[in-house]
């Protein structure tokens, strides 16, 4: 299904089977738009303080 291409997309850049540049380059067919957001960040950044926690 089309719907689940982009996350195939991703599986395949995680494997190394895909450039990182082909989810920039899709971005339009899958209507995604990334923006900086400093609260997500900030979040993160706290979040991974935490004691016990190695990875997001």
């Amino acid at each position: 299904m089309p719907r689940f291409d982009r996350l195939r997309l991703l599986g395949r850049v995680m494997r190394g089977e895909a450039s990182p540049q082909e989810i920039k380059d899709s971005s339009e067919l899958y209507d995604t738009h990334y923006v900086d957001s400093p609260l997500r960040y900030a979040t993160l950044d706290t979040a991974a303080k935490r004691p016990g926690r190695d990875r997001l």
